[in-house]
């Protein structure tokens, strides 16, 4: 036997000694201490053991981590060379969009239209003593991001430059939009007097890294603001005046911290980590104000319009009003309201297409003093409905009522109520809680005709007789008293006060003179109560006696005219049919009824022969004779809900000076 074939029986011999030995072992039997694993521990350890290969079995675990390993770190280096580029690119957009001044580049950068709408929300006083205007702006908004980081394409780019610039426009457009967050900005004008601050909340916009033409890709937006204006007036009158001269508005804006930060504002990814900051942002402002409907071209040299000049009061109507108490048992007590209707310019060019809303707004109405080193005197307290912009002008419709106001205000309120009667306009202040330091001039129109207030005047029974070297007169005085259609107040008169010239016959027509009543003004005053001392030095509420008119009327040959008030009563009336029918309507109508008791009658300077020939008419003629009246008669009467402020007790009253009348009385007609 060769040695080869004998090695090779020994090898097998071998073998199977060793598998009769594994196959032949006893089995014991399985207990409670037998390890449930430790067949299959054994079984592993032995072919672990059989394999004779220990780099055979250890390189199936190791390679897969290892390479795992390696593919990390790859992609890590490859992100850092990645995101170092990246850094490079950025840092370099931003630098190039750093260089540029704010101005500069919002002009190139940022796109605005509108605004579309104008929403004033509130506006409020604060105790501190500042006032907030809230107010919602609608727009459209964008940003040209590839003028503002210089990467819009241009055909002298070269191509590493084209493709810098590419790679920036793709940035721009992953990112999207981006959002802003700016801090109190304040608005001055160019001498730096303060005239606002703005705050608003952070705003989103979209970015575009090449817009096309038109407005298309701009978003629309609504941004909330609260403006706070400067509380000295005086400088916004005076920056509107040097605007309106210099026919464009200049103003600097200054922003102490502006924010930009990627993505939307509710965004939260990687977006979010592309910030950008400036501080101290100043911008100049330069408008030209645009040609203004109904005004006169700014810059011309025209002077700025007057706000009177711009409202118009169209009418308003004065009536009884019940305060609604809810005090059990409090009487309802009547007051005055006040509607009225006011026209608004709206300089606002229609081809704008702006929408305004503007909610109820409170006014307080209120007279100049009598000298300009006197305090205003409140009128009314009024409130606009919530309003709109139309064109050419603003409805405003207000309503209200007037306020107590004291007795020692009689010039004043005479005045007034003597233009409105007289067709004349006068002066008003109109003042809001909103703005305590803003007051502002108006003009409170006169009627379309002179209102005809004292009406139907009769002299009843009328007496004359002579007594020493003078004549007494007596008799009854009847008239209606109506007042313009405005005023739908319930009077009391409880006095009168006729100045009459006494005609030899009726009162000469337009033929024989002019018109005489444009000789005799309007009056508005306050009584004293009518148990007060009627001493003629004391009786401070009679009016003086107008001088007589010169040229005196043809056949006037006396005057009538009593040294203090009449008692009188009145009864509410209606109008006739002739005045329900009248163009301008009219309001309250009032009976009076008056008692002239020996009245001295003063014959006219050189008429006393036209005197000597009436008086010979009324002894002897059959019927007695007519004799014209005309003149002007004061009434002090009590208005029904006139918040009147005096000592508290009954018999205050107002007295209504300057009435012109006329008619007719027969003297010593036989009953």
């Amino acid at each position: 036997m060769s040695l080869r074939a004998a090695a090779a029986a020994a090898a097998s011999h071998k073998g199977k000694g060793r598998a009769t030995s594994i196959d032949d072992e006893p089995i014991s039997p399985n207990t409670e201490r037998t390890p449930l694993l430790a067949g299959s521990s054994t079984s592993s350890y032995a072919t672990a053991s059989s394999s004779g290969d220990p780099e055979g079995h250890t390189r199936p675990h190791r390679s897969p981590w290892r390479s795992l390993l390696t593919a990390l770190l790859a992609i890590l280096c490859v992100s850092f060379v990645v995101g170092f580029l990246l850094i490079l690119l950025a840092y370099s957009y931003a630098a190039e969009a750093s260089k540029a001044p704010p101005a500069d580049l919002l002009a190139r950068a940022l796109a605005l239209r509108g605004p579309d709408s104008l929403d004033v929300l509130n506006i409020t006083h604060t105790p501190e003593g500042t006032t907030e205007i809230y107010v919602e702006v609608g727009g459209r908004i964008g940003v040209d991001a590839g003028a503002a980081l210089g990467v819009k394409d241009d055909p002298d780019d070269s191509v590493f430059q084209s493709a810098w610039k590419g790679l920036g426009r793709w940035g721009i457009g992953r990112l999207s939009s981006a959002s802003v967050a700016l801090d109190t900005i304040s608005i001055s004008s160019l001498d730096g007097v303060h005239l606002a601050s703005i705050d608003l909340p952070p705003v989103s916009v979209p970015l575009n890294p090449a817009p096309p033409r038109g407005d298309g890709w701009l978003a629309p937006v609504r941004v909330p603001l609260r403006v706070r204006p400067t509380d000295d007036v005086q400088a916004w009158i005076d920056f509107a005046k040097e605007s309106w001269q210099k026919g464009f508005v200049a103003a600097k804006i200054v922003v102490p911290r502006v924010a930009v930060s990627g993505g939307g504002l509710r965004e939260r990814s990687w977006r979010r980590l592309v910030k950008a900051d400036r501080t101290d942002v100043a911008l100049s402002l330069r408008h030209r104000i645009p040609h203004l409907p109904g005004l006169p071209a700014p810059g011309s040299g025209a002077p700025l319009p007057a706000p009177r000049d711009l409202v118009t009061l169209k009418s308003f109507n004065l009536h009884p009003s019940k305060s609604n108490s809810t005090v059990p048992g409090q009487r309802h007590n009547r007051t005055l309201a006040l509607d009225a209707k006011a026209s608004l310019l709206n300089p606002v060019p229609e081809e704008w297409n702006i929408s305004l809303t503007v909610p109820s707004l409170p006014f307080t109405v209120s007279l100049p003093g009598p000298n300009t080193s006197s305090a205003a005197i409140p009128l009314a307290n009024v409130s606009t409905t919530p309003f709109g912009l139309t064109h050419p002008n603003i409805t405003l419709s207000l309503s209200g009522s007037l306020l107590p106001f004291l007795a020692s205000a009689s010039p004043v309120l005479g005045a007034l109520v003597q233009n409105y009667l007289a067709q004349l306009p006068s002066p008003v202040l109109v003042s809001t809680p909103l703005l305590p330091s803003l007051q502002l001039e108006a003009s409170f129109p006169g009627p379309n005709s002179k209102p005809k207030v004292l009406r139907d005047v009769k002299l009843e029974d009328m007496k004359i007789k002579p007594v020493g070297q003078k004549f007494l007169a007596s008799g009854n005085v009847l008239a209606r008293v109506v007042l313009p259609k405005a005023m739908n107040v319930p009077l009391d008169v409880n006095a009168v006060l006729p100045d009459v010239l006494v005609f030899d016959g009726p009162v000469p027509g337009e033929g024989e003179e002019e018109d005489a009543e444009d000789d005799f003004g309007w009056g508005f005053g306050w009584g004293r109560r009518k148990d007060d001392d009627n001493d003629d030095d004391n009786d401070s509420d009679v009016p003086p006696a107008p001088p007589l008119p010169d040229p005196l009327p043809p056949r006037a040959f006396a005057r009538i005219r009593p040294d203090t008030f009449l008692d009188a009563t009145s009864a509410p009336g209606h109008p006739t049919p002739e005045e329900r029918t009248e163009p301008n309507g009219v309001g309250t109508v009032t009976l009076v009824h008056a008692r002239i008791e020996d009245v001295p009658l003063e014959v006219l300077p050189g008429r006393q022969r036209e005197f000597g020939d009436f008086v010979g008419k009324v002894v002897f003629g059959t019927h007695g004779a007519v004799a014209g009246v005309r003149g002007t008669a004061a009434v002090r009467v009590q208005i029904g809900g006139l918040p009147v402020v005096g000592d508290g007790e009954e018999g205050e009253g107002v007295v209504l000076s300057g009435l012109p009348f006329e008619g007719s009385v027969r003297v010593g007609k036989k009953a």
